[in-house]
């Protein structure tokens, strides 16, 4: 069992995305973060100071997530996620 939040972005994404794979795997607690296909930024200043750019230089490609999409979990944590107590004993009782 795998247990997410909205905090789970970037590597944390990746992660699940293997997780997933595995025969028989779950999500619970509350959706994932979401990112795009563009996971790496470049930020350039102009010269003047005035402004500040931010391109993409680097795209996943054939990800079978959507660009913006989370992971929902199979079990919605119907509370707060940060009540390690409630999640715990949540958890423990999905589990059986």
């Amino acid at each position: 069992m795998i247990v997410t939040d909205g905090r789970c972005g970037s590597s944390c994404l990746t992660f699940v995305e293997q997780a997933t794979n595995i025969p028989d795997a779950m999500l619970a607690g509350s959706p994932t973060y979401a990112n795009t296909y563009y996971n790496e930024i470049r930020f350039e200043e102009l010269p003047s100071g005035l402004a500040k750019f931010g391109f993409p230089i680097k795209v996943t490609r054939n990800r079978l997530r959507l660009s913006n999409q989370p992971y929902v979990p199979q079990h919605i944590f119907p509370s707060d996620i940060n009540d390690t107590n409630a999640l715990q004993k949540w958890i423990t009782n999905i589990a059986k």
